[in-house]
């Protein structure tokens, strides 16, 4: 009887234990004349739920602090409640039963308090400044650029972009070697996981196998699950998709007219006879631009089997037609309106997106994105008839 009771105190005990909370205190700078934050807690698919606010605290004489019972590491979003106050959110790991001091400046915040949290405190000062100092240097690079005539740019973007590259490397090696130092504490791991280089599998690996079997390696190692399940479910939408794209082959591509740049109607029908490539593009899509230089290759390289329909999407008219113009594009474009129906016809996902029309006007291929296993399959396609 005494031993049941005996152990009986030794569960309750445990579970005490367990649902220790966690606690905050802040002090805030006087400028930053924040009154309340509005906060937002990790769910249970790994990401934070702006659905629905967890809780909010009240900022008193520019202090406040914030407790909540929680039985596993949560990463929590603290919102100003002035929307105009929103550049002063920030995000951190909430630990069960540790104590943070939390110091918060105009732009920043620093950690103290118990040992996890001071762990994640030096984390926080040996990386940050650095990736801070990234982020300002690309601010600064991208106003230079804007302000600088376009026949000077190429030049500069390319000892910008040196420049950005060094402060990157700069950035993540810190960030490695720091991790790589400390990987039996807890606060550093956390606070590191996801900035380090190699991606989560590795990061587990690389982990003591007391922090593998603690709470911290159990919450890396959920995350880790998650990531999989997400990786697995969007292989298998991607394979349903190229399933359904695949089965278009042969099937007639709908036909539609949509202005020219000289605002006159061109049809698709009007380019039978050769193989026809729709790039369903816009000057806002970055991998539409990346993309340009190949295009231009490979219609110079079968200009006597191929032609290139641009259709342009989400643009102004001058937005479209000065991408024309900036990127010196010489085959066939059409200004497709945001209300026009062509996108919805062809069911497009993605930019960019290229359909390749066979002579006879039927569905050749479809790619979403911009692929490399697009050229090789034109090479593929015309290069030996």
């Amino acid at each position: 009887m005494k031993k049941t009771l005996f152990m009986l105190l030794l569960a309750v005990a445990g579970t005490a234990s367990a649902q220790k909370p966690f606690k905050m205190q802040a002090n805030l700078a006087k400028d930053l004349n924040i009154t309340k934050y509005i906060i937002y807690l990790e769910g249970e698919n790994g990401r934070i739920n702006f659905d629905a606010p967890a809780d909010s605290v009240e900022v008193k004489n520019n202090k406040f602090s914030f407790s909540k019972a929680i039985t596993k590491p949560t990463m929590a979003a603290f919102y100003p409640g002035s929307e105009d106050q929103q550049e002063e959110r920030m995000e951190m790991m909430l630990m069960p039963g540790e104590d943070l001091k939390l110091t918060v400046k105009k732009g920043e915040y620093t950690f103290a308090g118990s040992k996890f949290y001071q762990s994640m405190g030096k984390a926080d000062e040996a990386t940050t400044p650095l990736q801070n100092d990234l982020m300002a240097f690309y601010r600064h690079a991208i106003d230079k650029l804007q302000g600088m005539p376009e026949a000077e740019q190429q030049a500069a973007s390319k000892l910008l972009q040196d420049t950005l590259t060094m402060k990157s490397n700069a950035a993540q090696k810190a960030c490695d070697d720091y991790f790589n130092n400390h990987l039996n504490e807890e606060g550093t791991v956390l606070f590191l996981y996801e900035k380090v280089s190699g991606g989560l599998e590795d990061v587990y690996s690389k982990l003591s196998d007391n922090i593998k079997n603690g709470i911290t390696g159990q919450y890396i190692a959920n995350k880790l699950e998650i990531q999989k399940k997400l990786i697995a479910q969007r292989e298998e939408e991607e394979r349903k998709e190229q399933e359904r794209l695949d089965a278009l082959k042969g099937k007639p591509a709908p036909d539609f007219t949509l202005n020219d740049l000289e605002g006159n109607p061109l049809a698709l029908s009007s380019l039978r006879g050769k193989y026809v490539i729709i790039d369903f593009w816009g000057s806002w899509c970055g991998w539409c631009i990346k993309g340009i230089p190949d295009m231009k290759k490979y219609y110079e390289k079968y200009s006597d089997k191929l032609e290139i329909l641009g259709v342009d999407c989400n643009d102004s008219e001058d937005a479209w037609k000065g991408a024309v113009a900036k990127y010196e594009l010489p085959w066939k474009h059409v200004y497709n309106p945001r209300n026009g129906t062509v996108t919805k016809e062809y069911g497009i996902t993605g930019y960019p997106t290229k359909i390749i029309v066979d002579p006879e006007g039927n569905y050749n291929k479809v790619i979403i994105g911009e692929d490399p296993a697009f050229y090789t399959y034109l090479d593929e396609l015309l290069g030996g008839n």
